[in-house]
């Protein structure tokens, strides 16, 4: 059997199946780090929007005791897997751990839109990205993958039978699904996510959504072919 660094390799190569890939969700979510970091006051957001064969992903930097936005960023690369349901973290993991690499600052935790541990495999994409950085992560979805939800007024939990996966927040008409990525838990999550939230909107997760929809729009405005992106 391969070993995990040789599967890391094969999917930074774009040459990962689909059992691979399987065989790393498994492996992170028995490696994941419950633990929640200490004196947090930058937190980032990370999302991605497409344009043709590139993906474009954002990062915000968000100051949650000032509460401003700090510093934003972006890159651009080849889209190297299909979406496959419950393998986003083939799509737009990789992307999302060097940009976050690369940039000009450093956040406590990031934000990553996509699911953490609610996921049938409890490794979704803010677990990968959490285990390559070897950083605190916290999953941000939209939507549930699986579990029963049960509601508490404006916040609810979402279960795997009698196993709380998912933490979920109702804001103005938006439902934000919030579960461990790496390096916190659960409760440490919600709550961390809950100081990003300004109106109806997670501000950090706002600004890298609007930022990568932005450059999305500046290329199709020129009627540009995706293949002439540049940063």
């Amino acid at each position: 059997m391969e070993s995990i660094d040789e599967l890391l390799r094969k999917l930074k190569e774009g040459k990962i199946n689909v059992n691979e890939a399987r065989t790393i969700q498994r492996f992170i979510a028995k490696n994941l780090i419950k633990k929640d970091p200490e004196n947090v006051q930058v937190v980032a957001g990370l999302d991605s929007a497409y344009l043709g064969n590139k993906i474009i992903t954002a990062i915000s930097f968000y100051d949650i005791n000032e509460r401003k936005v700090l510093h934003e960023e972006y890159s651009i690369d080849e889209v190297k897997f299909p979406y496959i349901p419950t393998l986003l973290f083939l799509r737009e993991g990789p992307q999302m751990v060097n940009l976050a690499k690369k940039a000009s600052m450093r956040a406590d935790v990031y934000l990553v839109d996509g699911h953490g541990e609610a996921h049938p495999y409890r490794a979704g994409l803010a677990c990968f990205v959490g285990f390559m950085l070897d950083w605190p992560t916290i999953g941000v979805a939209k939507s549930r993958l699986f579990g029963k939800i049960e509601w508490f007024n404006d916040e609810g939990v979402l279960k795997d039978g009698d196993e709380e996966i998912a933490f979920i927040i109702k804001v103005c008409n938006r439902k934000y699904f919030v579960s461990v990525g790496q390096r916190v838990t659960l409760k440490g999550a919600f709550n961390i996510f809950k100081r990003t939230i300004e109106g109806c909107v997670s501000v950090p997760l706002e600004r890298a959504h609007i930022l990568a929809n932005t450059i999305k729009s500046r290329y199709e405005n020129k009627d540009s072919d995706a293949s002439s992106f540049r940063q």
